[in-house]
């Protein structure tokens, strides 16, 4: 299935968005999830979950973010689409979530982010939350505020010796081949990602996903992960009802542990409503691994209960 429209996006600093939309065939949709997508892949990979939703009348909303997908391509003959500051993924999120608001009045919106995206997501919430009416994290992680500053330090200093644009193949090795090297019997670079061999081999051969970011773009995602916590949760809205999801065989999500971490911040930053849920034969990509259909199962559930 391909998405029901496509559109471009233009932002003050001249980047063009690839935006999609998948809309239900049958009336206003009662519901709209918009999907803010992970590091070195794009929104085309929701599809199946689009189609899914889409069959229970709720709209699936997304865009390529900067450096990925067709923005990337968009973008290619000029520095437009470039990652300069962290604040632009939230910017760019917000003008979109702001013009899907007026095409859509009423209707209430959710987020799900998945991966580097729940840190975009999380960052939205403690900044612009008005818009929306819950959020969904796949592939979440606590961050540890020691890696995140070491990393920050580190490509500050890359960064000094005018290297910005040089791919950070070895941080990139670095962190992914380290949750690589935490599954047993591994084939491939990526068998951390997931459980179902197939959804691996996708990612492989998509020439969108994969790639190697520079030390500007991982100067920024650190910078990012510096500004979340318990003291910038706690600008959440206490009533921002919050679904955790991960697969209990992600290294990424600690197996779990972290995973767990990031809901007690949360608790105890005063959020009140926040649910859980770990899939035993599942890694990182939950959405793609082998309980897919239980997950987007989950997700329609839990819609469907905080839709008023």
């Amino acid at each position: 299935m391909s998405p029901t429209r496509s559109s471009l996006l233009y932002r003050p600093d001249h980047t063009k968005l690839q935006c999609y939309d998948w809309l239900p065939e049958n009336g206003k949709p009662k519901a709209i999830l918009y999907v803010v997508h992970g590091m070195v892949e794009h929104a085309k990979r929701y599809d199946e979950l689009a189609l899914f939703l889409n069959h229970h009348q709720i709209a699936v909303m997304s865009h390529d973010q900067r450096e990925h997908g067709l923005t990337q391509e968009l973008n290619a003959n000029s520095s437009n689409g470039q990652l300069q500051r962290w604040d632009e993924f939230i910017a760019d999120l917000d003008e979109r979530l702001r013009l899907v608001s007026l095409g859509f009045d009423e209707t209430p919106i959710f987020l799900l982010g998945h991966s580097m995206g729940t840190y975009i997501t999380l960052t939205y919430a403690c900044t612009t939350p008005t818009k929306i009416a819950g959020i969904i994290l796949s592939g979440a992680s606590s961050n540890s505020r020691v890696e995140a500053f070491s990393g920050w330090l580190l490509t500050k200093c890359i960064i000094q010796l005018g290297l910005s644009e040089n791919r950070a193949s070895w941080i990139q090795k670095l962190i992914f081949g380290g949750y690589n090297k935490k599954i047993k019997s591994r084939k491939t670079d990526f068998d951390w990602l997931s459980v179902d061999t197939k959804n691996v081999a996708e990612y492989i051969s998509d020439p969108m996903c994969g790639f190697i970011a520079t030390y500007r773009f991982y100067h920024q995602l650190f910078t990012g992960l510096l500004g979340l916590g318990k003291s910038a949760f706690r600008k959440i809205p206490s009533r921002m009802p919050f679904l955790i999801m991960s697969g209990k065989l992600d290294p990424h999500g600690g197996f779990g542990v972290r995973v767990l971490r990031l809901a007690r911040l949360l608790r105890r930053a005063g959020l009140r409503d926040i649910s859980v849920i770990l899939y035993n034969k599942s890694r990182h990509e939950i959405l793609n691994d082998q309980e897919k259909t239980k997950v987007c199962h989950d997700i329609l559930m839990w819609i469907d209960t905080h839709v008023t």
